[in-house]
């Protein structure tokens, strides 16, 4: 098969010419699970079975989620304006190119795109990460949810990483914050996703202390 390069900031994908043919734009491709998809400056990825998440990075090389993406959902550059953007599947995903042309025919999935960037914001807002982390796992829950035995499962992998990548902190302090929701019986770990017991609004957030790095332990302690 015929390959091109496609470079997107400092990053180059390489991708089935037939991509850039607009007879083959309407073709379903398909994606594996952590599978980088090319970004086009002039084009839109609809899902069309699968998740995806989109990312970009500060500039001291940290990772910044920016959003989780299902089926219906159209994602890619043109809706962002990042310099560096970049979507990483999360299962196996099957999507197609839109072409300028077509988007006026997918205004729905655009506008869902806008009004989760505004939930997202929304969340960001808040001063604590365990009302952040509470917020981001609520909307993946009603987004992605699947009603199972034990409650609702998140049906997607979630590792400790991506989830601090999304609200804003460290991996350990999500950690932190999860084994304390699971103590409080809001949720349980199935493996490498979660299973949502029940609403986590519920949770007792102020009876929670705050993950405090060893640096700030000792202050304490010399304090």
């Amino acid at each position: 098969m015929t390959e091109i390069e496609i470079y997107n900031s400092d990053r180059c994908f390489r991708v089935p010419a037939s991509l850039t043919n607009v007879t083959a734009l309407a073709t379903r491709h398909t994606f594996a699970k952590a599978e980088s998809i090319p970004v086009l400056a002039d084009k839109l990825w609809l899902i069309e079975q699968g998740i995806a998440r989109t990312l970009t990075f500060t500039e001291d090389g940290s990772v910044t989620g920016l959003g989780y993406w299902g089926k219906g959902d159209v994602m890619g550059q043109p809706l962002s304006n990042l310099a560096v953007y970049q979507i990483e599947c999360v299962t196996p995903v099957e999507a197609r190119l839109l072409s300028r042309s077509e988007w006026p025919h997918h205004l729905d999935a655009i506008c869902r795109n806008a009004q989760q960037k505004a939930h997202q914001l929304s969340f960001l807002g808040q001063k604590q990460v365990s009302q952040r982390l509470v917020y981001l796992l609520n909307w993946l829950g009603d987004r992605f949810g699947k009603q199972v035995s034990e409650g609702l499962l998140i049906d997607m992998p979630l590792s400790h990483d991506t989830l601090s990548e999304m609200v804003g902190a460290t991996r350990v302090t999500v950690t932190h914050y999860l084994g304390e929701f699971k103590n409080q019986g809001a949720l349980i770990k199935r493996r490498c996703q979660i299973v949502l017991l029940k609403d986590l609004n519920q949770l007792n957030l102020q009876a929670i202390s705050p993950h405090l790095s060893n640096r700030q332990r000792s202050t304490r302690k010399a304090a």
